[in-house]
């Protein structure tokens, strides 16, 4: 059912930096066949809600300033606005943890983190999701990090400042730091990475399809989903409890709790062919953005690593990507891994 309050993606807020140089999309929902309004700026424009109450709208592109500027949505009696935007360049921060992993646990990060009053570069992490089918919007999320005992705000753009930077990405921070260093421009950053995930995870089902080696690991994927049963895997984790509970008495020891949700639904796990495309890359891909930095790989180096598929995942993965965000030639920077253990 469309929705009858208006309503934009939660990739829009209070802070988020704006792609310059290109159109700028604005979209969302609002009360079908109703007329919405977006002002940016000097840029103001009008569209109508389709019949399914959704809309979307093209506006000229803008040169990158450090001055804010308020986003405003209208529609019927309902306003939305988001302030202090910036005009800038828009990095997308792909990958596994090594994209993922804080700038306050790397070497010298507490420096680094003391040292980041930057105003004028904006943070954005995408909570973690995976979804067997694309979706329309990420999460917003006040999460608790138990290993930290302390709460994570996600899916919401912050300003770069020592207590917002510390949990982002250190490679995106630093890649952004520097550019904005050289370029004087605004830097928004949305990190949407997720460790221990392959490559195959972030490239959609619609590529993967056009790759006749890639058939064996998505009918392995849809046989798993296809054979899942929330009840029979409850029933059975419960039943591995029971025994491991018997051996810990016999063995005077404490039991585990006892378990009360089954198994993870293989559609919803972050390796299942696609499915982190689909939640954290397809919902912002209406952006226009400068382009995407990517450090992958040692997923796909473990176990059935599948060399020969890699190669041809990674390729369909990139061009995927640039054809979501509407670019066939934006930049896509690849960090290699780096090298370990003995010389080979």
């Amino acid at each position: 059912m469309a929705s009858a309050k208006l309503d934009l993606p939660k990739i829009f807020g209070n802070n988020m930096v704006i792609q310059r140089d290109k159109p700028i999309h604005v979209w969302g929902n609002a009360i079908p066949e109703k007329n919405v309004r977006v002002i940016l700026g000097k840029r103001d424009l009008t569209t109508k809600a389709n019949k399914k109450g959704k809309w979307l709208l093209e506006l000229d592109p803008l040169q990158g300033s450090v001055q804010a500027k308020s986003l405003t949505v209208r529609s019927e009696n309902e306003t939305i606005e988001f302030d202090n935007i910036l005009i800038g360049d828009v990095w997308v921060l792909g990958g596994q943890s090594n994209m993922e992993d804080a700038l306050e646990s790397i070497y010298h990060g507490d420096t680094e983190v003391l040292s980041a009053n930057f105003p004028t570069i904006r943070l954005m992490t995408i909570p973690q999701k995976a979804t067997n089918d694309p979706q329309d919007d990420i999460e917003r999320i006040n999460e608790f990090n138990a290993w930290e005992n302390r709460y994570e705000m996600k899916g919401q753009w912050q300003v770069c400042t020592p207590k917002s930077v510390a949990r982002f990405s250190a490679i995106g921070y630093i890649f952004g730091r520097r550019l904005h260093m050289v370029s004087g421009m605004p830097v928004g950053l949305i990190d949407a990475s997720v460790g221990g995930t392959t490559a195959e995870a972030w490239t959609s089902r619609k590529d993967l399809n056009s790759i006749n080696d890639a058939k064996p690991l998505i009918e392995e994927w849809d046989s798993k989903i296809e054979q899942y049963d929330a009840v029979a895997s409850l029933a059975a984790r419960i039943k591995r409890w029971e025994k491991d509970t018997e051996n810990r008495k016999k063995r005077g020891e404490k039991p585990n709790q006892k378990p009360t949700q089954p198994e993870q639904d293989p559609a919803n796990d972050r390796n299942n062919p696609g499915a982190s495309f689909n939640a954290m890359i397809a919902p912002i891909s209406g952006l226009n953005v400068s382009g995407a930095v990517f450090n992958q790989g040692y997923n796909n180096a473990l176990g059935n690593a599948r060399p020969k598929l890699y190669q041809k995942t990674f390729k369909a993965m990139i061009e995927g990507w640039r054809s979501a965000f509407r670019n066939e030639s934006m930049p896509f920077c690849v960090i290699g891994l780096t090298p370990g253990g003995k010389p080979q």
